[in-house]
C-alpha cells in the first residue's frame, strides 16, 4: 500500500508512534510533512533525516488557526496521504474528584477526537478532487485497540479512541457515493512501549498487580506494522493491527462489519 504514497503529511510526527512512522516513511523514500506543536522537536527531526522533509508547527487543538494552516500546506504541497497521528492519554479515576479536572477530559477529547474529526472536514475535499483528477489519496487514522475493548484505566482515552474508529467506518459511508478512490485506513495499535503512558505506567501497573501485561517492543510493532502497510493492497486495507489488536479487530469484523455488509454498507 505504501506504493500508492509519495507525499506524506504525518500530524503528531516529534515522539511516539508518529516519529516510528515518520523515520520509517522517510526510510522507504517518500517526501514529508511533519507537523506538531513543539517547533524544536520538528526541527531536530528534520535534521536528523536530512532531505524530503518539510515542517510545520501546528497545535491541532487551536481550531482557530488550524484552517488557514491546514489550507497552506495542501496548497503548498502535492500531498497524496494525510496520516493524523497526534494522541494524548490520562488516566482518571472517576471514583476519585481529586484525579480529573473538566480541562484535561477536554483536552484529551479534542486531541484525540475532535481535532482528528474536524482535520478530516479540512482534507477530505482536498483528498476528493485528487481521487476524481485520478490521483492517489489517502486518510489515515490511528485509533487503538482500545477503540475495540475498553478498560477502566482510561476511560476517555478509550472513549475517543473508539470515536475514531467509529469515524472511519462512517467516513467510508460518506465517501462510497462520491465513486471516488479515497482509502480511509485505521491503524489500531495494541499496547506498545512508547512514553503515552509514562506518567502513570507505574501506577497502574501496580494497581493491575499478577495481570500486567507486557507493552509490544517499539521496533517490533513498527515492523510488523510497516510490512502490513507495505503489502496490502490500498483499496482493500481498512485496519491495520497486531497482536491482541488484532483479535479485537477480526472479532468486530467478524460480527458488526459482516452485519454492516450484509445491509450493503462500506464498513
Amino acid at each position: 500500500m505504501t506504493s500508492s504514497m509519495s507525499t506524506v503529511l504525518i500530524i503528531g510526527a516529534t515522539s511516539g508512534l508518529g516519529e516510528g512512522f515518520t523515520r520509517q516513511f522517510h526510510a522507504l523514500g517518500k517526501h514529508l510533512i511533519i507537523a506538531g506543536r513543539r517547533q524544536d522537536r520538528l526541527l531536530t527531526l528534520q535534521q536528523s533525516l536530512g532531505s524530503r522533509v518539510d515542517i510545520r508547527q501546528l497545535d491541532i487543538t487551536d481550531f482557530t488557526t488550524l484552517p488557514g494552516k491546514v489550507n497552506e500546506m495542501l496548497k503548498a504541497f502535492d500531498i497524496d496521504t494525510v496520516f493524523v497521528n497526534a494522541g494524548i492519554m490520562k488516566s482518571p479515576s472517576f471514583a476519585d474528584a481529586s484525579t480529573q479536572r473538566n480541562e484535561d477530559i477536554i483536552d484529551e477529547i479534542n486531541t484525540n477526537l475532535t481535532a482528528p474529526i474536524i482535520l478530516a472536514r479540512l482534507v477530505v475535499p482536498y483528498l476528493i478532487e485528487r481521487a476524481k483528477a485520478g490521483k492517489l489519496a489517502n486518510i489515515v487514522f490511528t485509533s487503538s485497540g482500545l477503540a475495540y475493548l475498553p478498560t477502566g484505566f482510561y476511560p476517555v482515552y478509550c472513549s475517543a479512541k473508539a470515536g475514531i474508529h467509529a469515524f472511519c467506518v462512517a467516513l467510508r459511508q460518506q465517501l462510497k457515493p462520491t465513486g471516488t478512490q479515497v482509502n480511509v485506513i485505521e491503524i489500531a495499535p495494541p499496547y506498545v512501549d512508547t512514553a503515552l503512558d509514562a506518567d502513570f505506567r507505574d501506577r497502574v501497573d501496580a494497581i493491575k498487580g499478577k495481570n500486567v501485561p507486557k507493552p509490544m517492543p517499539f521496533d517490533e510493532y513498527m515492523e510488523i506494522t510497516m510490512k502490513q502497510l507495505q503489502d496490502g493492497e490500498a483499496s482493500k486495507l481498512k485496519e491495520v493491527a497486531t497482536g491482541f489488536s488484532q483479535v479485537r479487530v477480526n472479532e468486530w469484523r467478524g460480527s458488526l462489519g459482516k452485519l454492516l455488509e450484509s445491509m450493503d454498507i462500506d464498513a
